[in-house]
Protein backbone atom coordinates (compact mmCIF):
# COMPACT_ATOMS: atom_id res chain seq x y z
CA UNK A 1 0.00 0.00 0.00
CA UNK A 2 2.84 2.54 -1.46
CA UNK A 3 2.37 5.68 -3.83
CA UNK A 4 4.33 4.96 -6.80
CA UNK A 5 5.99 1.66 -6.15
CA UNK A 6 5.23 -2.02 -6.40
CA UNK A 7 3.60 -3.41 -3.46
CA UNK A 8 5.78 -4.15 -0.85
CA UNK A 9 5.21 -7.46 1.16
CA UNK A 10 6.56 -8.68 4.57
CA UNK A 11 7.39 -6.85 7.67
CA UNK A 12 10.96 -6.03 7.28
CA UNK A 13 10.30 -4.67 3.35
CA UNK A 14 7.33 -2.46 4.84
CA UNK A 15 9.72 -1.14 8.18
CA UNK A 16 12.69 -0.15 5.77
CA UNK A 17 10.06 1.92 3.60
CA UNK A 18 8.19 3.04 6.53
CA UNK A 19 11.71 4.56 8.38
CA UNK A 20 12.76 5.75 4.61
CA UNK A 21 9.71 7.46 3.64
CA UNK A 22 7.86 8.37 6.37
CA UNK A 23 9.80 8.86 10.00
CA UNK A 24 13.71 8.30 9.00
CA UNK A 25 14.80 7.55 12.38
CA UNK A 26 14.89 5.24 14.82
CA UNK A 27 11.52 3.84 14.62
CA UNK A 28 10.80 0.30 16.03
CA UNK A 29 7.66 -1.62 14.62
CA UNK A 30 6.26 -4.32 16.67
CA UNK A 31 2.86 -4.54 14.33
CA UNK A 32 1.16 -3.94 11.47
CA UNK A 33 -2.25 -4.15 10.89
CA UNK A 34 -3.43 -3.76 7.24
CA UNK A 35 -7.28 -3.05 6.29
CA UNK A 36 -9.03 -2.22 3.29
CA UNK A 37 -11.41 0.98 4.05
CA UNK A 38 -13.87 1.39 0.70
CA UNK A 39 -13.83 -0.57 -2.26
CA UNK A 40 -14.89 0.58 -5.40
CA UNK A 41 -16.45 -1.83 -8.21
CA UNK A 42 -15.37 -0.75 -11.65
CA UNK A 43 -15.38 -2.07 -15.31
CA UNK A 44 -19.13 -4.59 -14.82
CA UNK A 45 -17.16 -5.90 -11.69
CA UNK A 46 -13.94 -6.85 -13.32
CA UNK A 47 -11.63 -4.37 -11.51
CA UNK A 48 -11.92 -2.59 -8.34
CA UNK A 49 -10.59 0.29 -6.65
CA UNK A 50 -9.57 -0.45 -2.80
CA UNK A 51 -8.93 2.88 -0.16
CA UNK A 52 -6.65 1.01 1.94
CA UNK A 53 -4.75 1.88 4.87
CA UNK A 54 -2.18 0.54 7.97
CA UNK A 55 -1.84 0.96 11.48
CA UNK A 56 1.72 0.18 12.34
CA UNK A 57 2.40 0.07 16.31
Amino acid sequence: MTCCIPMLVGIHRIRRYFIGQERPSNVAIDSLAPSTGNVYPMDGGNLRLEQDFYVIA
